[in-house]
């Protein structure tokens, strides 16, 4: 079976049932009660280009588990608990061309300096 967009409302338990579809090129989970445990599973779908995980628990350390999916290319985290520590990690990836920090916890330096680093890429974020 080929799935390449798959949009599911699930908890936790359903991490582990996405991630076994190898096949996913996009993936959308808003205002679900995962954390960064769950994305040691998406770290697997090396067809990855499009995550958005908007409202959710994900932290600094979830940052630094994305980094290793070098293909996507569009990454939504507005509404999460990130900080200015994902900074660096969210510089790395190296395909990337929209980045949504909107509501987060990244701050006006932080978010200048995603937008200076990250010439090429749509930054949102809340400019203060």
């Amino acid at each position: 079976m080929s799935w390449g967009f798959l949009e599911l409302k699930f908890q936790m338990r359903g991490v582990k049932i996405v991630s076994s579809f190898k096949r996913i090129e996009m993936l959308f989970i808003s205002q679900l009660d995962i954390d960064d445990d769950a994305l040691k599973d998406f770290s697997q779908l090396k067809r990855l280009y499009k995550l958005i995980l908007s409202d959710t628990h994900l932290t600094d350390k979830g940052v630094g588990l994305l980094v290793n999916n070098k293909k996507i290319e569009h990454l939504g985290l507005d509404g999460t608990i990130i900080t200015d520590k994902s900074i660096q990690n969210l510089i790395s990836f190296p395909n990337l061309k929209s980045l949504n920090v909107e509501r987060t916890a990244i701050t006006k330096y932080g978010y200048e300096y995603l937008k200076e680093n990250l010439p090429n890429v749509l930054v949102l974020g809340t400019e203060i």
